[in-house]
């Protein structure tokens, strides 16, 4: 039985990444998914593949795991299997506060791991639960304010933190932190702020220039221009030398110069590193998991269509699509906008804007699979011009390939 995966960020105050909650679900790749397993088998087979199998630093890259847990599961004390320094168990809202179930997470809670309540919405015969919580999770989308304030009333705000679900909005996320959330999960922050009369500051516009440069039309680098862009940002500087200095390991000297280390890189390389070293340009002061995001979209696109046989043109022209798919929230400007500055190349405008082809329909599986909507996944993958197995696989291995670059 193939498992999927899909991870979702819980950020701090700061928008910083705090933890991943893990998000289960078992499936056959092919042309249609299986929603038939049973919950504690399926819970049970991707826990294990993704601690021990997989590996958990691959896919949540050193971070905190939230990984939800069945009454069953709890019962068998699957939970010890696991680090506690690393996982944090989440009790199921449809979990009822039996005497058992109390009994099994006050063992775990001695044991030095954290229990987090799944949409918790507090009432007089589940009351009980806060005893043994740690962090409590409250559905934005499902309770009113109204609801909100009365649980959250009833939370020990000394000993228990509180973590807001379903944020959609920044006004979600304002009125979350003034009443005392410190934790936040949802897409609040991939919906562009319409923001009038902000320009882009002057650094990101020379990553905008060395896009340009990388992607225009005639095809012909010009590497004293690269090299003269990219020496006006130290930033920049230290990361295409550190890039050469490490992947290339048959230099007998460490290269100290922009120009040299172009030309080392080669044009295909260099469109694809540039256009990584730029969007970390973009993405500064901005959230680092909307970097880590746009990397595992670009290279997870990329390892697609090399599965699919596809041109090292066409492979090229995915990984940029991934790359580019969030930046509109990054840059908080309309993408249409942003790419005419770009001149990027057309495929790639067209999968971002038109949202039609390949390109796109992959871009959307990522956007579904990533929230854990499999129903949608589905569908869409129904929609691919051929199967593409081992999907899961591929989108471990852009994790690993993301943690890498980011430590690079």
């Amino acid at each position: 039985m193939d498992s999927f995966v899909a991870r979702q960020p819980i950020f701090d105050s700061d928008l910083n990444v705090y933890a991943y909650e893990l998000l289960y679900r078992s499936s056959r790749v092919k042309n249609s998914f299986d929603f038939n397993t049973n919950l504690d088998l399926a819970s049970s087979k991707v826990i294990m593949d993704s601690f021990h199998d997989i590996g958990l630093e691959k896919i949540t890259g050193g971070k905190k795991a939230f990984v939800n847990f069945t009454s069953h599961l709890l019962e068998i004390n699957a939970a010890t299997l696991f680090p506690n320094q690393t996982l944090i168990i989440e009790v199921m809202e449809n979990i009822a506060p039996t005497a058992d179930v109390l009994e099994n997470l006050k063992k775990l809670r001695g044991m030095g791991y954290k229990i987090a309540l799944d949409r918790y919405e507090y009432f007089p015969d589940n009351c009980s639960l806060l005893d043994v919580a740690d962090i409590i999770k409250i559905d934005f989308m499902s309770l009113d304010t109204d609801r909100i304030k009365n649980t959250i009333a009833h939370v020990d705000l000394r000993r228990t933190k509180l973590l807001a679900e379903r944020v959609e909005s920044q006004r979600d996320f304002e009125f979350a932190k003034s009443i005392g959330f410190t934790m936040f999960q949802g897409y609040f922050f991939e919906t562009p702020s319409i923001i009038s009369g902000k320009g882009i500051d002057p650094m990101k516009m020379n990553c905008i220039k060395l896009t340009q440069l990388v992607w225009q039309k005639n095809g012909d680098l010009n590497y004293k221009k690269l090299a003269d862009i990219i020496k006006q940002d130290l930033a920049l500087s230290y990361k295409i030398l550190r890039l050469v200095n490490t992947m290339h390991y048959e230099q007998r000297h460490e290269i100290t110069d922009i120009k040299q280390a172009l030309v080392i890189l080669g044009e295909k390389d260099i469109r694809k590193w540039v256009s990584l070293i730029a969007m970390a340009g973009y993405v500064k002061g901005r959230p680092d998991e909307l970097m880590r995001k746009s990397l595992v979209r670009a290279r997870f696109m990329e390892l697609y269509a090399i599965k699919r046989g596809m041109p090292q043109n066409d492979s090229d022209m995915m990984f940029l699509t991934g790359m580019f798919s969030l930046l509109d929230v990054i840059l908080q400007r309309p993408m249409q906008e942003l790419l005419f500055k770009l001149s990027i190349p057309e495929k790639v405008e067209s999968a971002l804007t038109t949202e039609k082809g390949e390109a796109a329909d992959l871009l959307n599986y990522l956007r579904v699979s990533g929230k854990g909507d499999w129903d949608a996944a589905a569908k869409i993958y129904a929609r691919f011009p051929q199967p593409v197995p081992d999907l899961q696989k591929l989108h471990f291995e852009a994790i690993e390939w993301c943690n890498t670059v980011m430590n690079t």
